[in-house]
Parts: C-alpha cells; structure tokens; sequence
C-alpha cells in the first residue's frame, strides 16, 4: 500500500493505481481524484526511500494532451488516459548535489529497467558464520597482504567510482535536457496546433460575420425594393385618382355649363312668361271689370238700343280679347255677332229687347271663362315662381359646384 501524498486535498479519492520501475527503482503509481477543485493528481511512491512525488493536472489540461488522439479524447475512458499517462512518467534532477528530483511527463515512453537479477548460489559456498579458528587464520593471512597496494587499488575504485557517477548523473542531465527540448517541441507543436485553430476559428467568425453583413444588406436592399414598388404603386395611384378626379372634373365643368345654360334660358323664359302673365293679368283684370260693370247695369235696368250701343265698343274689346286669348270659343263669336245684330240701325226696338236677354246670358258664360282664365294663369304664375326658387336653387348650388371645381383644379395643379 503506497503512502497518500500530503499536499492534495482531503477531497481526493484514489481511482487508479499500478506498479512501475523507473531506472531500477520500484514506484506505486497512484491516481487521485478531486472533482470539486476538477483536478487529477498523478503520485509515484518510491519503495526504497519512502518518498512521494505528485505531478497535478486539471480537466481542461488532461483534454488538451488527448485532443489529437483519436483513442484517448474521449474523457470516460479514463483508466486507458491515465495507463497512457503513467507510461511515459519520468523523473528529473533537479539539483544534482542535493540529488533532488521531480516528476514530470515524457515525450516518449519510459523504458523499464528489469529487476536486479538474485545470484544463485554456488555450491559449497558458506552460507553460516565461521568458527573462531578459521578466523584467526583469515586475519593471518590478510596480514601477510600488501596493505599499500591494496590502498592503491581501493583509491582507484573510488576514483572509477566517482567518475562514473560523474558520467552518469551527466548522461541523465543530458537526458533531462533532451526531455525538456522534446517537451518545448511539443509545446511549439500544441502552439502551432492551437494558433492554427484559432485562426480558423477567426476565420470562422469573420466568415460568419461577412455573411451576416451580406445577409443584413440584403435584407435592406430587398426592404428598399419593397419600399419603391409600394411607393411607385402608390405614386400610380395617386396619379390614377387624379386622372379620375380631373375626368370628373371635366364632366362637372361640362354639367355645369351646360346647367348654367339651361337655368340662363329658364331665367330668359321665365322672363318672358313674367310679362305675358303681367300683360294678360291686365288685359283680364280689364276684360273682368268691363263685363261685370256691362252685366250689373244691364241686369240692373234694361239698356236702351242707345246705351247698348255706348256699350258696345267696351264689350267688343272684351269679346275680341277673349277670341285672342282662346278664351270661351263660340261665345266670344256669339257676343259679337248679338252686338253686331242689335245695334244695326234697321233692327226695331222689340227685336232687340228679346235679343238684350241673350247678350246678358252670353255675357256671364263669357265672365265665367275670364275668370276660369285669370285662375289658370294665376296658378301657372305660381307655379312659375315655385320654378323659379327652384331654379335659383339650383344656380346657388351650381355657383358652390363651380367654386369647388375651380379649388379642386387649383389643387390638381399644385
């Protein structure tokens, strides 16, 4: 059972562990394991001199030395990454005088010396404590020996001695030395390895960047694209509607002209039926008056040939207007035709009482006709002047129609 090293954490557990003999010397190589620190501690337990050597090595480093190995990158194959590890652990000297070492990583495997082989014994050979006897003779004969040759001889074994350990601990400096270049190769290697990576990394993201900012400007072109065909479409519209609007414009102009004109000749017409209507009011007012003063004072006392003639002239006016105005027909002709009987010179005096009673008769069918006349024009006044508020109306509305055509097309202009 190997010793547990005093400078790891009480937290750590051993998880691995195998023998190892590294230049002749036997090591327990023990793995130990902190997960809350995430860190591996590979210990080598010297047998000979009780000693401990720890080499630490977190996570993130265990992962990097297996990056490029296709076997060993995977982290739950532990027992395999830490057999790798121990096989190509290594000691080197530190301080030569003090002997002092420490454990470190090989480039290579370290090779392992074979155990020191036991002599057989050779029969015959003592193999027990000698009995005094023999003693005394040994010390007798080695007093018998040249003591200064043999001086000589052990002065030149320490001297053999000496320079081997010399050319020795200078063939592990060497190797040491040699371990280290390989060592500084190595992390030259992962350098260039990982600088080659960060590089394409860098790559990567520029990459990704460059097309993102084509993506981006892309998008804000296609978006400007968008934009101009709304714009265009709109702009179309725009102008569609105010093609529309002047056609419609056009037409109103057009309607109104031709409104204007109308309600110009309506205004003439009405003009003209105003006079008609005025003159021929008058000319019924005084046909109206000339017949109910003829009938009161024909009814009122029986006129004489004579009066009846005085008469005459008034009544005929009245009868000739109403055959002008198309007013009782046959009895405007009858009046006349009755006057003109009954005031001839030759027609005697009883001849012309039995006629005064059908000149007074004809006389009231043709007030009637006058005033049936004078109500129909009067309506037709009325309904002329209802026209007329009409029309005036309308030409207020035509004038506000023509004011806004006129703003409208000042606006198309703009």
């Amino acid at each position: 059972m190997s010793r547990r090293p005093e400078d790891i954490s009480p937290q750590s557990q051993l998880v691995y562990q195998e023998g190892k003999q590294i230049e002749g010397e036997a090591y327990i190589m023990s793995v130990y394991e902190d997960p809350s620190q995430c860190r591996l501690t590979f210990a080598a337990y010297e047998l000979e001199t009780d000693q401990v050597y720890t080499l630490p090595y977190s996570y993130a480093q265990l992962d990097e030395i297996f990056q490029f190995n296709s076997e060993l990158v995977n982290p739950n194959n532990r027992d395999a990454r830490y057999h790798w590890i121990i096989e190509r652990l290594d000691f080197v000297l530190v301080d030569l005088q003090k002997g002092t070492k420490t454990l470190t990583l090989a480039m290579e495997k370290t090779p392992e010396s074979a155990a020191p082989k036991m002599k057989a014994k050779v029969k015959g050979e003592l193999t027990s404590t000698i009995d005094a006897e023999l003693r005394a003779k040994l010390l007798g004969e080695l007093a018998t020996y040249d003591t200064s040759a043999l001086q000589s001889e052990l002065v030149k074994s320490e001297g053999a001695r000496k320079t081997f350990l010399r050319e020795l601990f200078a063939k592990r400096r060497i190797e040491q030395l040699k371990a280290q270049q390989r060592q500084v190769k190595v992390d030259e290697v992962r350098e260039e390895r990982r600088a080659k990576l960060m590089s394409n990394k860098v790559l990567l993201e520029e990459k990704a960047k460059a097309e993102k900012t084509k993506a981006e400007k892309d998008a804000k072109e296609e978006a400007a694209e968008v934009e101009e065909v709304a714009a265009e479409k709109k702009e179309a519209e725009a102008e569609k509607t105010l093609a529309e609007e002047a056609k419609e414009h056009e037409e109103a102009v057009k309607v109104y002209e031709k409104e204007k004109s109308d309600v110009e000749k309506a205004k003439e017409k009405r003009m003209k039926e105003v006079a008609t209507y005025e003159k021929n009011a008058a000319d019924l007012d005084s046909a109206v008056q000339a017949l109910e003063g003829a009938i009161a004072a024909m009814e009122a006392s029986k006129p004489s040939l004579m009066q009846l003639r005085d008469m005459q002239n008034t009544i005929q006016r009245a009868a000739l207007m109403a055959d002008a105005m198309g007013i009782g027909g046959a009895r405007a002709t009858r009046v006349i035709a009755l006057l003109e009987q009954g005031t001839a010179a030759e027609v005697p005096e009883k001849d012309y009482e039995f006629h005064s009673g059908d000149i007074i008769d004809t006389l009231k069918g043709l007030l009637k006709d006058f005033e049936s006349k004078r109500t129909e024009i009067e309506e037709a006044e009325e309904i002329a002047a209802l026209n007329l508020a009409k029309f005036r109306k309308a030409q207020q509305e035509l004038e506000e129609t023509e004011e806004r055509a006129r703003l409208a097309e000042n606006a198309l202009r703009c």
